[in-house]
């Protein structure tokens, strides 16, 4: 299994998608690491797997070899390399690869701590990340689900955004609260989550969950510097990376800037 971008060499971008029995595997022939710094990996093929999400009433997920990715996103791509850009979250700027919510990955999801809520709510606040995700977990492929909580985590509002978009509309509380939402791909923040989180000065913390149980989160502090922190906004913005070209750097990208928020009194935590 290749990376999807344009770092994958020829012979790597070749071998994605194709199948070799485990007694036949040779390193650096059909088994990583193929060369020095290879960052391809393995996964077990079943060749049940399409029958299982048959049976499973859900759309199996889109299933995208480096050749396809690249004749899809580089090669016909527009102009900066953008099909799907400012749509939502990175999900969509992987080609729509979303992740199934298992019970693993509910389990997985982990207790973190918090500056805005008190310590008796942590507890609270990893079963309504699970809720969430119970929530999400048979609904099409890429729908993004949404809960608003006040500090004492009384719920205000939870709702769904339109099936398989891998994105969901937020709304504006005029009370101290917080605002969890689920990430489709696993992955952390996306540089657009930062915009409804500094615009409303009432939401003092927003979390991603992962279809996978990783949770991310970032806090606002009583000194926070919202011009400061808007100005860099921009800035990344205009910035970023091509998802497209290289999704790892992209990630690091977004994952740095919202390390960087720390100086302007944000917390981030990544569980």
């Amino acid at each position: 299994m290749a990376t999807l971008d344009e770092r994958t060499c020829e012979k790597c971008g070749a071998l994605d998608g194709k199948h070799f029995r485990l007694d036949k595997a040779q390193t650096a022939v059909n088994f990583p690491p193929i060369h020095p710094n290879d960052r391809c990996t393995t996964i077990e093929y079943d060749p049940d797997d399409a029958l299982d999400w048959f049976n499973s009433g859900l759309p199996m997920p889109e299933n995208m070899t480096y050749d396809e990715w690249k004749e899809r996103f580089v090669d016909n791509a527009g102009k900066n390399g953008f099909t799907n850009a400012g749509k939502g979250d990175i999900i969509n700027l992987q080609g729509g690869m979303p992740m199934k919510v298992t019970d693993e990955s509910i389990a997985w999801v982990p207790r973190v701590e918090s500056d805005v809520l008190d310590g008796r709510h942590w507890d609270t606040l990893q079963q309504k990340h699970r809720e969430l995700l119970e929530f999400i977990r048979n609904d099409e492929p890429g729908t993004e689900a949404i809960a608003y909580y006040d500090l004492n985590m009384n719920e205000l509002a939870k709702y769904k955004g339109t099936p398989g978009a891998g994105q969901v509309s937020p709304t504006m509380y005029d009370v101290p609260h917080i605002a969890i939402h689920t990430h489709p791909d696993g992955m952390t923040f996306s540089l657009g989550d930062f915009s409804p989180f500094i615009a409303n000065e009432n939401t003092m913390l927003m979390s991603a969950i992962g279809h996978n149980g990783r949770v991310y989160t970032l806090e606002k502090l009583p000194n926070y510097q919202a011009a400061n922190a808007i100005k860099d906004y921009l800035a990344a913005n205009d910035n970023a990376p091509n998802p497209h070209k290289d999704l790892d750097r992209y990630v690091r990208y977004v994952d740095d800037f919202y390390v960087s928020l720390h100086k302007y009194g944000f917390i981030y935590r990544k569980g």
